[in-house]
């Protein structure tokens, strides 16, 4: 939301609030360099949307008015590394999206059926449920997830 005529309000994946200084006269990619010196987050992996629309980087924080929610999605990528040492890069994902985005990637790149195999982060005893989000495994950016393929009878 904006609130005031200087300050924005950002919500980000995780329901945390980003607050900032602008000026009316910045444009949205002043805001992304503004968001990546405080969150880290490159400007090219920042997307901003306000009711659902994407916001251009030249677009005027102007049009923003009160009230109006501006969400960041941060679009990052997963390394899938299989025991073979062979690697698949999975793009354009978000920390909110499902470990089975993951397990689709993998079944169809390499066409071996979801049953068949299974995704490991960190400790190789604990794999990840297709219905948890990246996030909450502390899955971020360039994380790499090994592939365990199933043993046949097992």
């Amino acid at each position: 939301m904006c609130k005031g005529k200087d300050v924005l309000i950002i919500n980000k994946h995780d329901g945390s609030v980003l607050e900032f200084r602008i000026k009316t006269k910045d444009k949205i990619e002043n805001v992304k360099k503004i968001i990546s010196e405080v969150e880290g987050i490159p400007t090219d992996r920042q997307e901003l949307y306000c009711n659902g629309m994407p916001l251009e980087d030249q677009t005027d924080v102007k049009v923003l008015k009160p009230g109006m929610v501006v969400k960041l999605v941060e679009r990052i990528e997963v390394i899938l590394k299989m025991l073979t040492n062979e690697t698949f890069i999975v793009r354009n994902l978000t920390p909110t999206d499902l470990v089975k985005k993951l397990e689709i990637f993998f079944e169809m790149h390499r066409g071996i059926p979801q049953d068949q195999f299974r995704l490991v982060f960190r400790n190789k005893d604990d794999i990840l449920s297709s219905e948890r989000t990246l996030s909450s495994y502390g899955i971020k950016h360039n994380s790499t997830v090994v592939v365990v393929l199933d043993l046949a009878g097992s």
